[in-house]
């Protein structure tokens, strides 16, 4: 094998490495992007369960403010 063959083969050599390696981390960021996609649905979803819940507590609240109103009124 001459001089030549030699710097070529260790170029694709190299050429393979550097390409693994870019196939590696663009896997750990596709890893990365799902975890906080799905991170960013359970937010959405938690954030529209907790608006819901204080809905209706504020409504829970509204009747019972108009109960006691009722009720005081009765008692004048």
């Amino acid at each position: 094998m001459n001089d030549y063959d030699r710097r070529l083969a260790r170029a694709n050599k190299e050429r393979e490495k550097q390409e693994k390696a870019r196939k590696e981390l663009e896997l750990k960021k596709e890893k990365k992007r799902s975890i906080i996609d799905k991170q960013f649905q359970d937010n959405k979803k938690l954030n529209k369960e907790l608006s819901k819940d204080r809905k209706e507590r504020e409504n829970e609240l509204k009747k019972q403010s108009n109960i006691e109103k009722v009720l005081a009124a009765l008692s004048k």
